[in-house]
């Protein structure tokens, strides 16, 4: 057999025609519609050769096209109408337009899936009945099948059952495909609860969320974003949303372009419409239908609770524990730290706080308050504890008799009374509220006294009108004491009582919270005076010398116990009743003198009640009085004969202190009543000459007679007032006789009377009126009630104020006589002043008023001796503050309106707010001292919110100014040379992630609103215009200089040039930019002659420059990635696309040959170009740089050996590669063998032989000689083709042939002069016969 391989003409011939259908069968630009309209079509048909149960002829199902008529624009196209026929070749017009049609628009979602989806703008011709196009094949014709069912045209099978298998599985497939297409994210049919303040993120359960569009939008306060590729959804709610439910419907959605990507409408899903009796055709090479989706939000709106725990001062208290709870199920217990607590995120609604427990030292507030809280707002309630308080009740008793009454029933002891005893209260320490905020006493400071009556019941009055406790008075009680530790002490002592020097302390301490009013009561005690008396029995008998009388009994008996049983003789009867020291019996010994018992304080009427003799008299009934504590016996004379006589001690004595008077004299007259006359008349004493008639006190206060008076009435006369006293009151009268209290003897047995004469100083008393001036002209005023009682002043001495009844300083130079707070109607009354000069200063005003720091003099002078009372009248009246609130912008020209203001306290409470307007703005009545913060809640817009200013307001009634100024913050979109970029979306988020402000560029700056001083912010540009790079963020801080700042943002741009090795650009390749982080396609261009300015780039990050269409005959360039850089220069990239080209050569000669049939496939066996060679290089189409491929010789061309493929890749260099496919041709040896015509032997001889490309032997193609023993030639390695073999030279003795031999070589066979030789060892022979030469015979 031949080594040539047999080519089937009709199958050479379709491959050509096919290379050549496919050479002018590339991609077509995409056909778009978006309206109707008109063009002239021609179709194009193949039968697919794959039949169904309707296919009734020797066709099967077509395979269809469209070419435009006018433009030359190809569509692969299926048939819209089952059974109507579609002309080949025929131009026929016919209106395209998008289907609306439900069933229609169904079909085009099958065609989508079944063909465009996969092969996109891929048109059908001839070359898809190639068995490398089968599965392409099918999947048109499966497609074209369901279409006709979907829209009732048609329930065929097809006729092969495993064709049917295939399809079943396909429509499984692409109604799977449709139904994920259309299945939305599993939320959409759900409400979402999202709360205000809260960033929530939902997964979609579906798994589809992941194929839609990037997005980011936010609506009246809600953002919504995802990140194609990422199956999750993020909601945020703004912080001051206001919306408690929230739709956004499909419809909107896909306004916003919220869509799955691939389902986009690119107009490219079209109905064409022909005539009546032409076929209606369909075409969908997107899927054209958005999917979108919707939002069910529900807004849980929420609000804040800041319970504050104060005191009663209003200082803040840590520990309580709240019940907070409303009617909706929330219940919740909270405990108070740092004296406030914030629940966070509270629904609206009403709220019920009760305390559960209060902190340590309060009392348990046991009110149910009720508070609202609404949305976005704080709701405020501050719960007050008080304090509990203490009582202290103090009895006063007798110790030996207690205080009850006995005998007379209004009698205690002797003749000594409880009344005028007072004990007054101290602090024992200081003593503070719980929180140490409030001092209410100073250790040792007088709190009130305690005044008792006869039966040890006390007066209680309060002393300190200063403290700011609430003290009161409920009968015999003090109330209203802080917790702390108190002493009393007796500082009044009783008549007839010791003093008590005990010191009684009572305790006040916390017992529990519920535990209001802690009670302490306390009994004090006194010890009566008592004495005994010494009586000295004497009887003159008219002798000039008295004897003293032994053996004598008296007995004493307290007086009013005689008065009340009616005589002496009946109370001695009744003498067990008494106390033992009530009554004494005794006797006077051997000297004449007796002694009594100690005896109560009192009068005691006593009576010999045993005279010792007849011849001496009993004594009369005689009094002894007990006006002293002593354990020496008072003496007492007693004469039975001579009549009484005494003499006078007048002694000077401050009424109220009880002191001697011995700062300065007094002068006394004194007279006696003449009984018989009824009339006073002037006492005189004569010594020796002289007549003394009035007695002045000396340096002891005290004045004597220098005479014994006899026994009578008396009164006393003052003459001369001490300095600073004032005249007595009424007449002094006084008894000379035994029975006077005063009555005592000297050492001499003389008897003294004493008078005491008693003067007061007068006093001053202070009356304050105080008023409190508003101001007009205000704004705002925090002061509302006027609380007169926390006014408070203090009164000091100017100079020493001395006590005129023995000149000792009361009061130093600069001594705090007293604070005090006013009463409620803004007065103050200070009572019982010593004359002297003093100044009234205020220490405390009402919040919001100006401190007066004036020193008023008070001054009380005494003018006369009669005036016991002094007034001075005080008008005080205090102003209030005022501050004065300016809002400007930089030039500080006029006041900016629209500013929202807010005043906060140091407690962050919010005390006034207001929105700016053309005047400024005054606030009457804020504290004095107290540090405020002036806020700026929103700014105008346009101007950066300011920083806080805090300001001290000061004690000044004049007006005190605060000016707030705004900034500008301008932001420039720029180009790299400096020009404004319009259309660029930009927007500012603070450090927290929340948009401040969003705005698309203009040709002028943006003034951004929204910024707070001394805040950073981040400048994000979302969009910029085409042909710009989205620029890197820009951080910046608003400093707090008043002046416009400047925020600058530059945008570059990134340029794509394509061009060939050469450098010549290259136009009409299709380029996209991949980014690598979201894989999405950025921007798609077609290539002019001009570099692309690329959009949709963002600075610092990666993309992927792709070819995704080159022009026939270039390789696709390898992707090229770049970062964008981000200095501010154009940034520019070029892609090349290089040429790989095939050169077909004859392997011996090196010369192009024609005729192979080539195909380049790639690693999957996929046909990448196909083409018959020619004389030319080829360019290969359809090659990607740096993929393998195979060169593979389908056919080789005629008269050659099919040569081995070839196995290259695709280099990145930039230059063309360049490809040798070398085909050895065909050979044959011929081999010629010489016999003899006659004996057909081989002859063994030389000669030679010459192969002729024409018959007549003129062109030689070569010449062959024999050699002498082998008897034949060879000629070797001839082509295909014709030739002509000649003898040229005959063996010796031969004669030349004149035969040409005529070779034919091809692909039949080789056949010499027409006959076909066969091939033996490796040669084509045949013989060639010469005849001997005759040679005549001779004799030798």
């Amino acid at each position: 057999m031949l080594k040539t391989k047999k080519i089937n003409k009709l199958k050479k011939l379709m491959a050509i025609l096919f290379i050549t259908i496919t050479l002018f069968s590339t991609a077509q630009p995409i056909f778009a519609v978006s309206s109707s309209g008109t063009g002239k079509w021609v179709s194009g048909q193949w039968d697919s050769g794959i039949y169904t149960t309707d296919n009734k002829g020797s066709a099967g199902i077509l395979l269809r096209r469209l070419v435009n008529y006018t433009t030359g624009e190809k569509l692969t196209v299926f048939c819209a109408e089952h059974g109507v026929d579609s002309p080949t070749g025929t131009i026929e017009t016919g209106e395209h337009s998008i289907p609306t049609d439900p069933k229609m628009r169904e079909a085009c979602k099958i065609a989508y899936f079944g063909w465009y989806n996969k092969y996109g703008d891929y048109v059908i011709d001839g070359g898809i009945m190639s068995g490398s196009m089968k599965e392409r094949k099918m999947n048109y014709v499966f497609t074209q099948q369901m279409i006709w069912e979907i829209l009732g045209q048609s329930n065929a099978t097809f006729k092969d059952s495993s064709i049917q298998s295939q399809y079943i599985s396909f429509k499984a497939e692409i109604n799977e495909k449709i139904a994920n297409m259309k299945k939305q994210p599993s939320f959409v049919y759900e409400t979402i609860t999202v709360d205000v303040g809260e960033t929530k993120t939902i997964t979609d359960s579906n798994n589809v969320l992941k194929d839609y569009v990037s997005f980011d939008k936010t609506v009246d306060g809600i953002r919504i974003s995802h990140t194609k590729g990422q199956n999750t959804l993020t909601i945020t709610v703004d912080e001051n949303c206001t919306k408690e439910t929230y739709k956004i419907t499909e419809s909107t959605m896909k306004e916003w372009g919220i869509i799955k990507e691939e389902t986009a409408d690119k107009d490219t899903t079209v109905f064409f419409t022909f005539r009546e009796g032409v076929q209606n055709q369909l075409y969908a090479l997107n899927y054209n239908d958005p999917v979108t989706m919707l939002l069910d939000l529900k807004i849980d709106q929420y609000g804040r609770l800041e319970l504050s725990k104060l005191n009663t001062n209003g200082d803040l208290v840590d520990g309580a524990v709240f019940n907070v709870k409303n009617s909706s199920g929330f219940n919740q217990d909270v405990e108070v730290t740092n004296g406030k607590i914030v629940l966070e995120k509270l629904k609206k609604g009403t709220y019920y706080i009760k305390e559960k427990s209060s902190p340590d030292g309060y009392l348990l507030n046991t009110e149910t308050y009720s508070v609202e809280v609404k949305s976005n707002q704080t709701a405020q309630k501050a719960v007050v504890n008080d304090e509990p308080t203490g009582e202290i009740t103090i009895t006063k008793i007798d110790i030996d008799t207690g205080n009850e009454n006995r005998v007379d029933r209004k009698s205690h002891h002797g003749d000594a009374s409880l009344k005028g005893a007072v004990y007054t209260l101290y602090a024992q320490n200081d003593i503070y509220n719980k929180k140490g905020t409030i001092k209410y006493f100073s250790k040792d400071e007088q709190i009130a006294t305690f005044t008792f009556n006869e039966y040890g019941k006390a007066s209680v009055k309060i002393t300190n009108s200063s403290t700011p406790a609430e003290i009161g008075i409920n009968g015999s009680t003090l109330t209203g004491l802080p917790m702390g530790s108190y002493y009393s002490k007796e500082t009044v002592v009783p008549n007839g009582y010791t003093q008590d020097t005990n010191i009684y302390t009572y305790t006040l301490s916390y017992k529990d919270s519920t535990t209001e009013v802690i009670k302490v009561n306390g009994t004090v005690k006194n010890t009566v005076q008592k004495a005994p008396f010494e009586v000295i029995k004497v009887s003159t008998n008219n002798n000039t010398t008295a004897e003293t009388i032994a053996g004598a009994e008296f007995t004493a008996i307290l007086t009013k116990y005689v008065d009340f049983y009616g005589s002496f003789d009946e109370a001695k009867k009744h003498l067990n009743e008494f106390a033992k020291d009530e009554y004494s019996i005794f006797k006077t010994g051997d000297d004449g003198h007796g002694v009594s018992g100690l005896l109560a304080f009192g009068e005691y009427t006593v009576n010999e009640t045993y005279t010792p003799s007849a011849e001496i008299e009993t004594v009369e009934q005689f009094y002894v009085t007990i006006d002293r504590d002593s354990k020496t016996p008072i003496k007492e004379l007693v004469e039975n004969d001579l009549p009484f006589e005494a003499y006078i001690k007048l002694q000077k004595q401050d009424k109220n202190t009880g002191k001697f008077v011995t700062y300065s004299n007094a002068t006394f007259e004194l007279y006696k009543l003449n009984e018989d006359t009824n009339k006073w008349e002037q006492v005189k004493c004569k010594v020796g000459n002289q007549y003394y008639t009035s007695w002045t006190t000396n340096n002891e206060g005290i004045a004597r007679t220098e005479t014994k008076l006899e026994a009578g009435n008396y009164k006393v006369t003052e003459i001369k007032v001490p300095t600073g006293f004032i005249q007595i009151d009424g007449e002094l009268t006084f008894k000379v006789d035994k029975r006077n209290s005063t009555l005592n003897y000297d050492e001499d047995w003389d008897a003294w009377i004493t008078v005491t004469i008693q003067n007061e100083q007068p006093k001053g008393n202070l009356k304050l009126n105080k008023k409190v001036n508003l101001k007009e002209d205000i704004d705002t005023t925090m002061i509302k009630d006027i609380d007169f009682t926390k006014i408070s002043f203090e009164l000091v001495e100017k100079e020493n104020v001395i006590d005129y009844a023995d000149g000792s300083v009361i009061y130093e130079k600069g001594k705090v006589i007293g604070k005090y707070n006013l009463k409620d109607d803004g007065t103050l009354t200070v009572e019982n002043l010593p004359m002297g000069k003093y100044y009234l200063k205020e220490l405390t005003t009402i919040d919001g008023a100006v401190l007066d720091q004036t020193e008023y003099d008070v001054i009380f002078e005494q003018t006369d001796t009669t005036t016991k009372e002094y007034t001075v009248n005080l008008n005080i009246e205090n102003e209030t503050t005022c501050i004065e609130i300016s809002k400007t912008d930089i030039t500080g020209e006029e006041e900016l309106v629209g500013a929202k203001l807010t005043v906060i306290d140091e407690n962050n409470e919010v005390v006034d707010s207001w929105t700016s307007t053309e005047k400024t703005h005054k606030i009457e009545g804020l504290i004095v001292g107290k540090t405020y913060i002036l806020r700026e809640e929103i700014a105008p817009d346009g101007y950066v919110k300011a920083s806080e200013i805090k300001f001290t307001i000061k004690n000044t009634n004049e007006i005190q100014k605060v000016t707030m100024i705004d900034k500008i913050v301008e932001m420039t979109k720029e180009d790299i040379g400096g020009k404004e970029v319009e259309g660029a979306e930009l927007k500012v988020l603070d450090k927290d992630g929340k948009i401040v402000d969003s705005w698309v560029s203009t040709k002028e700056p943006h003034k951004i609103k929204g910024l707070i001083e001394g805040e950073s912010y981040t400048l994000y540009e979302d969009y910029a215009p085409d042909g710009y790079v989205i620029s890197n963020e820009v951080t910046f801080t608003v400093t707090t200089e008043k002046e416009t700042q400047k925020v600058v943002m530059i945008d570059k741009t990134v340029e794509v040039l394509k061009t060939d090795i050469d450098g010549n650009t290259i136009e009409g390749v299709t380029l996209s930019i991949i980014s690598t982080k979201t894989k999405n396609i950025v921007d798609k261009w077609e290539t002019t002659n001009e570099a692309h300015k690329v959009s949709g780039l963002i600075e610092g990050q990666t993309y992927i420059l792709r070819e995704e269409k080159v022009i026939y005959g270039y390789v696709k360039a390898t992707d090229i990635e770049f970062t964008v850089t981000s200095d501010k220069e154009t940034q520019k990239i070029v892609m090349i696309d290089k040429v790989v080209e095939v050169i077909k050569t004859d392997f011996i000669t090196g010369q192009e040959i024609e005729g192979a049939e080539l195909q380049v496939v790639d690693e999957d066996g996929n046909i990448i170009d196909e083409w018959v060679s020619t004389k030319e290089p080829h360019k290969i189409k359809g090659l990607e740089e740096n993929k393998k491929y195979k060169l593979i010789e389908k056919t080789a061309p005629y008269g050659y050996e099919l040569t081995e493929e070839i196995e290259f890749t695709v280099t990145t260099d930039k230059e063309t590669q360049k490809i040798e496919m070398k085909d050895m041709p065909i050979l044959t040896d011929i081999k010629v063998v010489k016999v003899d015509s006659q004996t057909r032997k081989v002859i063994n001889e030389k000669f030679t032989f010459g192969i002729f490309e024409d018959e007549k032997c003129t062109k030689l193609i070569k010449e062959i000689k024999s050699n002498k023993k082998d008897g034949f030639i060879t000629f070797e390695d001839l082509r295909y083709g014709t030739f002509f073999v000649k003898e040229l030279k005959a063996p010796n003795g031969y004669e030349l042939s004149d035969r040409v031999a005529k070779v034919e070589i091809n692909d039949k066979g080789v056949f010499i002069d027409g006959i076909e030789i066969q091939k033996e060892n490796e040669a084509y022979s045949f013989e060639f016969e010469n005849q001997k030469i005759e040679t005549p015979k001779t004799r030798r």
